[in-house]
């Protein structure tokens, strides 16, 4: 069941790291916490599948924010992105600047350094989706996770 079970959690890491760049530290995931839950999940919900003891760990356990550059969907994953090296980020987009210029311009106010601000805004940017149609200032009141990684990542406090 365990290894089952890690099978499960990589293919979830997958789509979380995609769809919201996070994902679970499956290396702190262990054999004795995995089966204590699944048995008092079943001991409470007879009436219910173990998987369901999965769907609900995956959906309460903390998560690591990751970059949307660590995301990898090679559905989606174009040939000239293939062939990028790893270190080089590819240029912001005259659209990107838009909308990390909308994000600066909406928390000029917000009492943290511009530098920061921009540093915030950009990382924003990075975590969402190219098709978002969203502003970044929008988009953040629903991905908290992202919030608060960036808000890290650019030093705001």
């Amino acid at each position: 069941m365990f290894y089952w079970t890690q099978g499960y959690l990589s293919a979830a890491n997958f789509f979380l790291l995609n769809k919201y760049t996070d994902y679970i530290d499956v290396s702190a995931v262990t054999e004795p916490a995995i089966t204590k839950l699944v048995f008092d999940f079943c001991k409470a919900n007879p009436d219910k599948k173990p998987i369901s003891a999965i769907d609900k760990f995956i959906r309460d356990t903390n998560k690591v924010a990751a970059k949307k550059s660590d995301a990898i969907d090679l559905w989606e994953h174009t040939p000239a992105l293939a062939s990028t090296p790893g270190n080089v980020k590819p240029a912001a987009t005259t659209d990107d600047e838009k909308w990390i210029n909308q994000c600066v311009k909406d928390n000029k106010d917000e009492g943290a350094k511009a530098d920061v601000v921009l540093k915030y805004c950009t990382c924003m940017n990075d975590r969402m989706d190219n098709n978002e149609t969203q502003s970044i200032t929008q988009w953040e009141k629903t991905h908290v996770a992202e919030r608060r990684a960036c808000d890290r990542e650019a030093g705001w406090k």
